[in-house]
């Protein structure tokens, strides 16, 4: 071999070597930027069990709060129809009374 094949030969390793070296530092960025990203997805996981527990719970006060209004319609209802006997029965009475003074 001659000096000049080993001297192309040196080159070329150390090229060789160089490109190693960067890609095992590539290699090792990767490796990072895939850490921080499983950690991201690990806090965006999270934050949607959060949310979804928020949301169940959002959903139970509405019902319950469905719930209350139904009641409070109904025991409304239930109090018109109390006063309008009593507006019905106040209305007999003053007619009788009224009745009663022109029969005197």
């Amino acid at each position: 071999m001659t000096a000049e094949r080993l001297n192309r030969m040196e080159d070329e390793m150390e090229t060789i070597k160089e490109l190693l070296i960067s890609t095992a530092r590539m290699a090792e960025r990767n490796s990072e930027s895939i850490n921080r990203l499983v950690e991201r997805m690990s806090e965006a996981t999270s934050n949607v069990d959060r949310l979804a527990v928020a949301q169940l719970n959002a959903e139970e006060r509405l019902d319950q709060l469905t719930a209350l209004m139904t009641r409070f319609v109904e025991n409304a209802e239930a109090d018109r129809a109390v006063v309008r006997g009593i507006q019905t029965e106040n209305q007999r009475i003053l007619e009788y009374l009224f009745g009663q003074q022109e029969g005197q």
